[in-house]
Order: structure tokens, then sequence, then C-alpha cells
């Protein structure tokens, strides 16, 4: 797995792939706020002191997981509006004009930006998670017997009808589970896939049939398709 060091660097990439306006706003309320404590102490601002040290903690605690779902950067990015917002407060009230222009201006982007994509999304929505299902059923339909294993599996259940069982959550290990049930298929994604992989073992040979782009690769990389080729007894 990453380091500490990789996975700081790792979602500093992602938020500023996905939110490089609020990134820079960021950077320059942080500047605000240094000069800000400098001159009036740090006790002075106990709300701006709670919202940055809410964000750094928010970030640490994201760094230094494993695992980084979009919607583990909710709390960042909320705390992070916070703080651009009292760095703004602290900039005009300083009347430092060009500084406070810039946090308005990077704001109100950032808002434009989010609102034309909302809009845009709503004009064009795109349902690739039911799409790739649909597509997942297709190509598994001429199978005689069929069995699908997987971290994703019984959402894939659901939406199709296939049989699932799921490669994270049981009562047994997976390898356990997979010896048991016998599965035909194996969906995987990261960064679940060595997990679920290691799982068969030296039990079955696997063969990739398939890549699915499911929702601009939410789930951390395409979702694989693997079927199970080859059980040596």
């Amino acid at each position: 797995g990453m380091g500490l060091w990789e996975r700081t660097w790792s979602e500093i990439t992602v938020m500023g792939s996905r939110d490089v306006l609020l990134c820079l706003a960021m950077l320059v309320s942080i500047a605000v706020v240094a000069q800000h404590w400098r001159r009036n102490g740090l006790a002075s601002q106990r709300v701006t002191v709670f919202f940055m040290l809410g964000t750094a903690g928010s970030f640490a605690v994201i760094a230094s997981s494993h695992y980084q779902p979009v919607r583990y950067f909710t709390p960042l990015i909320a705390l992070s509006i916070g703080a651009v917002s009292l760095a703004t407060a602290i900039a005009l009230s300083n009347h430092w004009r060009p500084v406070s222009a810039l946090l308005v201006s990077l704001v109100a982007l950032h808002i434009g930006v989010g609102t034309f994509r909302i809009v845009d999304y709503l004009a064009h929505p795109k349902w690739s998670y039911r799409e790739f299902c649909e597509e997942l059923k297709s190509d598994l339909e001429e199978s005689d017997r069929l069995l699908l294993m997987g971290d994703m599996a019984p959402q894939v259940s659901l939406a199709t009808g296939i049989e699932a069982i799921s490669g994270l959550v049981g009562s047994q290990p997976a390898i356990l589970r997979f010896q048991e049930y016998r599965p035909t298929h194996l969906i995987t994604r990261s960064p679940f896939t060595d997990r679920l992989t290691s799982a068969v073992g030296s039990k079955a040979k696997l063969e990739l049939v398939k890549t699915y782009d499911v929702m601009e690769n939410y789930y951390e990389g395409p979702v694989h398709l693997h079927e199970v080729v080859q059980e040596l007894e």
C-alpha cells in the first residue's frame, strides 16, 4: 500500500483536480489568517482557529487513510469554505482590497463553475451505472451457471437479478466463501482487487473478460469482470 506521504500527495492531487479554485482560495486564506494572527494574536479569532484546525485535521484524517472515496471529502470542503469565508471577512475588515477582491473572485468563480456543472449534468445526465449493469447482464447472458462474487456484486444483483455474493461482507472469510459457493465470475475494483483475487488463491485460474468504466471512475478505477476458467482439484 501507499505510505503516508504518498497518500497525502494523492489527496492533494485529488482535491486539486476536483476543485482547484477552492484549493487556491484556501492557500490565500491561510496567508491572510497568518498575517492577521501576527498583528492581533491567536486568541482574537477563535472561530477562525476552529475552521483552520478543523480543515487541517480533516485533511490529515483522509491523508492517513487507505480509502478515499469522494464522500470523505465533504467535511473537508465544508470546513474549507468556512475558513475561506472568515479569511475574506478578515481581509475586508483590514482593508486589504486586492486580497479581498481575489478571495471574492475565487469564491464567485467557484460557485459559478459548480452551478454550471450542476445545470450541465441535469441537462445531459449520465446513467453509467445503469448502463454498466445492463451491459454486464448482456455479456453474461450465455452463461449456463452464473454466480457473481465481488465487493459490489450484491448491488449489481439488485439491478440485474444475477445471483451474487459479497466479496467483503460475510460471516466467513472471502476465501472460504469462494471455496463453498464456487462463483463463476468475479467482479473487482480498486482498492479491493488484490484482496478479492487473493481469496481465490491456487484453487482457480482467473481470466479477465471485460473492463467497464463506471461513473467516471468514482469507484477509484475501472471495474473488472473475471471468469473462473479453471479449478484445480
